[in-house]
């Protein structure tokens, strides 16, 4: 099941970048194979495992394949094979800790998720301090991956003994201290009472493996936050002061550490300025600017992978009622999947509080096979889970991404069905058409981010400066009162993140979303033609929502959203809906989706308005000129040569694709109404046996 979701997204996605009308038996026979054809590619590609796309710049440090002695597959690490900082798993560590010479020394370990952005920074951290104690006998220092499945166990145990609750969280091992046996009944009755309940009902191999790391209890907690005071950069010093001052062991080499993160000579970015470097090319096809890598339904499936990963990662006892609620919400929010979905917080609600994470693991994925969401691990190709210890997304490169995309999604869902009052074309949410509108208030969508976020994002002092910045109603969070509002104030909180975090890489590129190549009437025309300029500096407190706006028309970026993450073709307005700007702006997002998808040359960077045309409210009438013709003949005598190199595209799946283009396309629905007009008939249909399989009629 989980091979035939991602075949079949991938073919629907391809399919819903067809033209508006091609109606004749030769244009869906054309569409189908090419499908198919670009299915095999896809497949054929992954198969391989190649590098992600290059592009001038991407947030994070370099990763490792790292080879542990005594493991049979290497681990995914932040630090070099051979480096100065050593590269653990669970199953080492415990071995070093009950080794009879590495048992008589210190260890200082770093429990990190390769995608947290503040364990990126702490990398020159434990560099530092790692180069400081170099040479010394009796300390070691030691990395964990814990976003590596096979570490999840140690990690697990870990958080429960030391009371570590996000990353990058640095623990103290110290010598074992008497026989062991004595030595353990210590430790055990010194444990907390929920650690005592969980040891009671370990046996086996993970009653063994919690006992060998009882003894890594000592965990650091930073300064500032004992004093509650905002986020400094992290200190090398601070760290290093920390483990003489618990162990006795004096740094040898103690001017490695006056530098500290290299934060220095780094790029202060201006939010007001005109665009720069183009920061997110990677949504955009290669040597294409502006026109879209992915469809809105490719984001919906790479935003479902992301949401199983991130509960089987993050999900702990305490957690378990808001994976219940997040799971509710999206049953009735999300694009698509609500019945599933709302079968999963079904499930999670009759079963109850898990003490145990591998119980609950077991639980989500066997839903997920159920469902048809593949493992995050296995790609979009025949990788097996050995082979691969990062999940491998379509449209994204790591679990904040996914987050993200999953987020907008929802709340420009959210916020489409609340301007119209209707659901969405196609809409498999568990909303009620009639009650759209009283379904999701603009506060619960604004809850259920909280939810998720303080829940499961695995990155503690991003997840601190986030609920820091909601509840003191940064952003325009408690101002925002209308349903267009509500996605361009998660828009706001992720251009802030996305600044400071190419403040904190150096970044030679502008990480402002929506580049200006992908909507250049989003962009001010003053600012961008260099009538006017903005001085104002990146402060180093939040960003005000003055700020962020200044260079963009906000209405725009919504539309733009709207198309991102949704389809504009998917959303049924009445033209007594929008204002008389709004309705020129859908109809410029919709000529741009017709050029883009007809393949004709888009309007130049510098003209900033699309061009001339006449507005229409009727579908497009069918047709088939001659020189699309003259491009499907091509295109079909390839596409049958990639079918018959394909081996896996049989003729099952070759009719399944026919029989997705079987209906007419529709046209937006932006209409005058009428008062005959009977609003019903669509939603009867899409809740009767003709469902539409394209998930966007759109052109994206």
């Amino acid at each position: 099941p989980d091979r035939e979701f991602s075949r079949a997204t991938l073919a629907e996605a391809q399919v819903w970048t067809m033209p508006w009308a091609c109606p004749h038996a030769l244009a869906r026979a054309v569409w189908a194979i090419v499908a198919c054809a670009d299915l095999a590619a896809v497949r054929t590609a992954n198969a391989q495992l190649p590098a992600l796309p290059s592009v001038p710049w991407q947030p994070g440090p370099d990763r490792y394949s790292v080879l542990v002695p005594g493991s049979k597959q290497p681990t995914l690490s932040l630090y070099p094979p051979g480096g100065i900082v050593g590269v653990a798993t669970g199953s080492s560590l415990c071995s070093a800790l009950r080794d009879p010479q590495d048992s008589r020394s210190w260890h200082f370990l770093e429990l990190y998720d390769h995608m947290c952005p503040h364990c990126w920074y702490a990398v020159p951290i434990v560099t530092d301090v790692a180069r400081a104690f170099h040479g010394h006998p009796s300390l070691r220092v030691k990395s964990l991956n814990c976003h590596v499945r096979s570490n999840a166990e140690a990690c697990f145990f870990l958080e429960i003994i030391s009371g570590a609750v996000d990353y990058p969280t640095f623990l103290l091992c110290p010598p074992r201290k008497g026989t062991p046996p004595h030595a353990d009944e210590e430790a055990v009755r010194s444990l907390p009472h929920r650690a005592q309940g969980l040891l009671r009902r370990l046996k086996g191999s993970q009653r063994a493996t919690f006992m060998q790391l009882l003894r890594c209890r000592r965990r650091y907690i930073e300064p500032h936050v004992r004093r509650g005071a905002e986020d400094p950069f992290l200190s090398a010093r601070a760290v290093a002061e920390w483990v003489t001052a618990s162990t006795g062991i004096r740094a040898i080499h103690a001017e490695t550490l006056n530098q500290g993160a290299d934060f220095t000579d780094r790029m202060v970015p201006n939010p007001r300025a005109a665009p720069g470097r183009p920061g997110w090319l990677r949504d955009d096809k290669a040597g294409s600017p502006g026109v879209p890598a992915w469809v809105p339904g490719q984001r919906w499936f790479d935003a479902l992978r992301g949401f199983i990963a991130l509960l089987h990662q993050g999900y702990r006892e305490s957690r378990h009622q808001a994976a219940v609620d997040c799971a509710w919400y999206l049953a009735r929010n999300f694009p698509v999947k609500g019945r599933e979905l709302g079968q999963l917080a079904q499930m999670l609600r009759k079963q109850g509080p898990l003490a145990q994470p591998d119980a609950f693991r077991e639980l989500l994925q066997s839903w997920a096979r159920d469902t048809g969401i593949p493992d995050p691990l296995e790609g979009l190709s025949e990788v097996t889970k050995e082979a691969s210890e990062e999940e491998r997304y379509l449209t994204c490169s790591g679990s904040p991404c996914v987050m993200w995309t999953l987020m907008h999604i929802t709340l420009t869902a959210v916020a489409a069905r609340g301007l119209s009052g209707r659901t969405l074309l196609g809409d498999e949410s568990l909303a009620d058409g009639d009650q759209v509108a009283k379904t999701t208030g603009i506060r619960e969508a604004m809850l259920f981010v909280k939810t998720f976020v303080e829940n499961f994002l695995s990155c503690g002092r991003c997840k601190a400066n986030f609920l820091r910045d909601y509840h003191s109603c940064a952003y325009g969070r408690c101002t925002s009162s209308d349903f267009r509002a509500l996605p361009i104030w998660l828009w706001r909180v992720h251009n802030a993140v996305s600044i400071r975090v190419a403040l904190r890489h150096k970044a030679q590129v502008d990480r402002r979303w929506p580049m200006y190549e992908d909507c250049p009437t989003c962009w001010r025309k003053e600012l961008v033609m260099g009538g006017q300029s903005y001085e104002r500096r990146l402060r180093p407190s939040t960003l005000s929502v003055e700020d962020l706006d200044a260079p963009f028309h906000t209405d725009r970026v919504f539309w733009h959203m709207v198309r991102t993450y949704i389809g504009v073709q998917r959303v049924a307005f009445e033209l007594s809906d929008l204002s008389h700007d709004e309705q020129e702006e859908v109809q410029a997002v919709l000529e741009r989706e017709r050029a883009i998808a007809a393949g004709e040359p888009l309007p130049p960077p510098g003209s900033l308005a699309p061009a001339a045309h006449p507005t229409s409210t009727q579908a497009p009438p069918p047709g088939w000129p001659m020189r699309n013709l003259a491009i499907a003949i091509p295109a079909l005598a390839s596409g049958v040569l990639g079918l018959l190199c394909y081996h896996r595209c049989d003729v099952s799946r070759v009719a399944q694709m026919f029989g997705l283009v079987e209906r007419t396309t529709r046209a937006p629905m932006i209409r005058t109404p009428q008062d005959e007009d009977d609003l019903g008939e669509d939603n009867d249909r899409l809740r009767g046996g003709d469902h539409p399989r394209e998930e966007d009629p759109a052109a994206e």
